[in-house]
């Protein structure tokens, strides 16, 4: 029985499963980067997990910051409008459908995409 098919089919898996390991992994550690790049701010453990869930996904809106954080909306609206005018991140759009995305400063940050 020739199960060379099969066994290229789970290398090619595997392989697709181990990059997107090693790139949620580097995620994470330029996350943490930006993080101690942000020491002088003082920022509260909210504002660090809102930077570091942005690093990660790309973006985040009010209601996925009071989803994730388990937080009220005017939380998450203070913490995002805290970071916004520090320049931290950048509101994207106005209204419904906004959404923040880390500044550019922090996205030049070395270690980070």
């Amino acid at each position: 029985m020739d199960m060379t098919f099969w066994l290229e089919y789970f290398v090619k898996g595997l392989k697709s499963q181990m990059i997107e390991i090693q790139d949620k992994g580097e995620r994470i550690i330029k996350a943490d980067n930006i993080i101690d790049n942000l020491k002088d701010y003082n920022l509260n453990e909210r504002q660090q997990k809102i930077i570091r869930y942005i690093a990660i996904n790309g973006k985040i809106n009010n209601k996925i910051c009071q989803d994730e954080l388990k937080i009220i909306k005017r939380t998450a609206t203070r913490d995002l409008t805290f970071l916004s005018e520090k320049e931290i991140l950048e509101k994207v759009g106005s209204k419904r459908g906004n959404f923040y995305i880390l500044s550019k400063k922090l996205r030049d940050i070395k270690g980070h995409y």
